[in-house]
């Protein structure tokens, strides 16, 4: 749990990046059928939800609980179990704030860490290394831009995609972050 900004989602999108039997979804898109065919399909080794608090069918959160209850997913048709699949699966998930509508049951399979704001130093590190791990980019470049974005919204995403639009020289990023401050709003 965390502010907006403070790397979450990029964890979890690194880590699928570099881990391959990991997979990656957002809780506002999961559908009925999804979380249950993701896992009894690919059976990843770690399943990261984004946005978990904005998952609201009763069907995910069934197939949650049982898989970090038992390490059993089940799929039910009509008054029958269909499917039980075992699976060694661990789960991450990250949201800006525990809401108070999540079910407590699925609150208390995890291990809660609350994430703070980035002081400026914490966020031009994290920037930096957040870009030279996203595209191959000169560290001079990278520490410009991590502090060029603490001073326009203290967001990493921001850092990444304007490293992402050019970055072979400090007056390419220069331009283009002075492009995006002119029509950021």
């Amino acid at each position: 749990e965390g502010p907006p900004a403070s790397g979450k989602s990029l964890i979890g999108e690194i880590l699928q990046k570099y881990v391959d039997t990991c997979e990656f979804v957002i809780g506002s898109q999961t559908s009925k059928a999804g979380l249950f065919e993701l896992l009894s399909t690919k059976r990843p080794a770690i399943i990261i939800i984004d946005e978990i608090d904005k998952i609201t069918n009763s069907d995910d959160l069934s197939v949650l609980l049982s898989l970090m209850a038992s390490g059993y997913i089940r799929r039910v048709k009509g008054d029958s179990i269909s499917d039980i699949i075992h699976l060694d699966t661990r789960v991450m998930a990250m949201c800006n704030r525990i809401s108070k509508s999540m079910k407590a049951e699925l609150l208390s399979r995890f291990l809660k860490f609350k994430l703070k704001e980035y002081s400026k130093d914490e966020f031009i590190e994290v920037c930096k290394n957040c870009i030279l791990l996203d595209i191959e980019s000169d560290e001079e470049i990278a520490d410009y831009i991590a502090r060029e974005v603490w001073n326009i919204d203290q967001d990493i995403r921001t850092a990444v995609a304007i490293a992402r639009l050019g970055s072979d020289s400090i007056e390419e990023v220069k331009e283009n972050i002075e492009i995006y401050k002119e029509y950021q709003e």
